[in-house]
């Protein structure tokens, strides 16, 4: 089961939402199988979500981890996607207009993109951030990252962690950190408007 990665993060968006009605239908508290979540997803005609999941064991038993939750931590959960689609397809021509008038606030920054994009473009693994003064360097050739907003710069390099775009590495010290690019970050890098060369000049 191959999906393009905004289909896969609006069904995980879709199955999660779904799950935290069906609780709330049968009242917070009460025990449930997924058979009767599955009989209830029929009964709504989503058969298209209900045979995705009776079609992969693994989709399975992360629905009944679901189930087991309460409301409010599947609703946490439900927030954290819809702002981490919002913020990745902000990036992206097609989607960019309707993204900002839905979520204003849900946009990945200028200097965020242009992190990924001197990563890709460098070829290097890491680069070490030194919090005093602010500044980062690619950990094989030591050559300088472009900062453009120093102040915000600790923040982009965070919102970038949390939303699996960027992944902090061992080592580092009190004041140094060590971060990679991830696949979905080079991934998210190649989509967004403009060339990698436009990002970091």
């Amino acid at each position: 089961m191959n999906m393009d990665p905004l289909t896969a993060a609006n069904t995980l968006a879709t199955i999660v939402q779904l799950v935290g009605m069906f609780k709330q239908e049968i009242k917070d508290g009460k025990n449930v199988e997924h058979q009767e979540f599955l009989e209830w997803l029929q009964y709504h005609r989503h058969e298209e979500i209900k045979n995705l999941i009776c079609n992969s064991a693994a989709i399975q038993t992360e629905v009944i981890n679901l189930l087991r939750q309460d409301n409010e931590t599947i609703l946490a959960k439900l927030d954290t996607i819809n702002g981490t689609i919002a913020l990745l397809v902000s990036r992206i021509d097609s989607f960019q207009g309707l993204s900002n008038s839905l979520m204003p606030n849900g946009e990945l920054s200028d200097q965020a993109v242009s992190i990924l994009c001197q990563l890709v473009a460098s070829n290097c693994r890491t680069f070490v951030f030194v919090e005093e003064p602010i500044q980062a360097f690619f950990e094989e050739n030591r050559r300088l990252l472009n900062i453009t907003e120093p102040v915000f710069f600790p923040d982009d390099l965070d919102t970038l962690e949390r939303h699996g775009l960027i992944a902090r590495q061992s080592g580092g010290s009190d004041f140094t950190r060590i971060y990679g690019i991830t696949r979905a970050g080079a991934k998210f890098a190649s989509a967004v408007k403009g060339t990698i060369t436009d990002q970091i000049l």
